[in-house]
């Protein structure tokens, strides 16, 4: 499926017509001569921290419908000129993903019907499997560690079948964790953040932990740039469990990832650390964490996957726990404490970076 900005792109949930709707679900190849007769939308996630305007489509069609969605899930960037500009790279690594990796439903994503974008402007719109039929997570709540071995074991499936690809190196869409330059981005906003995260937050860090955090500010670019000749594949980048769908239902897919606009070529770990801290009670992390990466290293070699070893794991994850303050500073900046049942939110997050100290 390429990218594709004929027909012309909705760039507001309520520019999407049954007009509109037929013509992309035709071009994506979903519709073969039925017409999408009326189109219901529902606004949704706008509190689960996702980029951009996502919308639940509900179609009614002149043909029967067995073989065609009842739902659908719509992804647009926000309309706002100055918010639309700074999505636009997360929307072209997504669109990327989406038009090279379409999606069935035995793969680690959903399907997507149609992947639209402007090649002369920052207009995007995808049509994209509802999985709401799968159970959800929230970062706010600990995620079971029967959950968690699914996700490390599935998280092992998408990074075998691209480790060390040569198809990597064809990837332009994706963030290319090789490069420095993928992360001066990160670096220049944690400085410009953190004197007020520090000011609202630090209290809640212990020493250890701020002194580390601290230290992130001149550091990012240092210790994130992947080493020449360490093993890459290509990550989700943003494993944190609202991004999840789990399916008790689907033998082929008993987990799925949303939100493919962090995909980056760089050491598996990554996907793994940010999830385990973004996910795990504290005391489950410690009593599981060794059999949940023996695991993974396990399912990597099932996958084929030989030149990588346990030591090696352990030095990427320990790196890599790092991550989630790269997120955690700019956002928590932007938060007031004073608003009801934050500092509670914060401290069950903060919690979880106890990692850093028992690695």
């Amino acid at each position: 499926m390429e990218p594709i900005a004929d027909p012309p792109l909705p760039r507001t949930i309520d520019d999407i017509t049954p007009e509109w709707l037929t013509s992309a679900l035709a071009t994506g190849g979903v519709l073969t001569g039925a017409l999408v007769t009326s189109v219901e939308i529902e606004r949704i996630g706008l509190m689960d921290g996702f980029m951009g305007v996502i919308a639940r489509l509900t179609p009614q069609y002149d043909a029967p419908t067995d073989d065609l969605p009842s739902t659908l899930i719509a992804k647009l960037p926000d309309a706002d000129p100055v918010q639309r500009s700074a999505q636009s790279s997360a929307f072209t690594t997504e669109a990327g993903y989406y038009s090279t990796f379409p999606g069935d439903d035995s793969t680690v994503h959903p399907r997507c019907y149609f992947v639209g974008s402007d090649p002369n402007g920052d207009d995007y719109a995808f049509l994209i499997e509802d999985l709401s039929n799968g159970r959800s997570a929230s970062m706010i709540r600990h995620m079971p560690l029967n959950d968690a071995a699914t996700v490390f074991r599935t998280l092992a499936g998408l990074h075998a079948k691209r480790w060390n690809a040569s198809q990597l190196d064809r990837l332009s869409w994706a963030v290319d964790g090789r490069t420095r330059e993928a992360w001066a981005p990160a670096q220049e906003l944690y400085e410009a953040t953190w004197d007020e995260f520090s000011d609202k937050w630090g209290g809640y860090f212990s020493t250890e932990i701020f002194e580390i955090a601290e230290r992130l500010k001149t550091s990012i670019v240092d210790v994130l740039t992947v080493p020449a000749g360490s093993p890459v594949t290509l990550t989700h980048g943003d494993t944190r469990p609202e991004n999840m769908f789990f399916s008790d239902e689907n033998p082929n897919r008993d987990l799925a990832l949303i939100d493919w606009q962090r995909a980056t070529i760089q050491p598996g770990a990554w996907d793994l650390a940010y999830f385990v801290e973004f996910s795990l009670d504290p005391d489950d992390r410690r009593s599981a964490e060794r059999e949940l990466l023996r695991s993974y290293m396990d399912r990597l070699k099932t996958d084929g996957v030989v030149d990588f070893t346990t030591e090696e794991l352990h030095t990427d994850y320990r790196r890599d726990l790092l991550t989630p303050l790269i997120r955690m500073i700019p956002t928590g900046s932007r938060i007031d404490p004073d608003l009801p049942q934050v500092k509670d939110v914060v401290q069950t997050m903060l919690s979880r970076l106890d990692a850093l100290a028992d690695w």
